[in-house]
């Protein structure tokens, strides 16, 4: 199975931030209610963390959304858990952004899915 290049980002943020808060991942899935594998597929991109999930996640590990949606975070620049408030606005209109380009994102990548859904449903009704 393979996973969303969006969805392995964002799980490799979340893999991240729980390493840096030293919580493991029995304690992380028990709080969102999920067995530890179903856990580890959201961190392996896998699965898809639906938005309600990355809240959840977010407040976990006492981080901000934008930081487990940030596709584009530079090593150095996960030096730190905490983001400067000082460019609260600004950074809150980059989170919207990002929301919608990964609802974009996702919504190519069900288009794909229903196309190629369609394309084998027609070929079994032929046969």
């Amino acid at each position: 199975m393979s996973s969303h290049p969006l969805n392995k980002k964002i799980g490799e943020n979340i893999e991240y931030y729980r390493l840096q808060s030293r919580k493991n991942i029995k304690t992380i899935a028990g709080l969102l209610g999920l067995t530890e594998t179903g856990y580890r597929n959201i961190e392996r991109g896998i699965t898809e963390a639906g938005t309600t999930k990355i809240f959840r996640i977010a407040e976990i590990l006492n981080v901000q959304v934008k930081q487990l949606l940030d596709v584009n975070i530079e090593e150095k620049e996960k030096d730190t858990i905490t983001v400067p408030q000082a460019n609260a606005p600004k950074a809150e209109e980059n989170f919207y952004r990002l929301c919608i380009d990964q609802y974009k994102a996702e919504n190519q990548f069900l288009k794909k899915q229903l196309s190629l859904t369609q394309e084998l449903l027609v070929k079994a009704m032929k046969t």
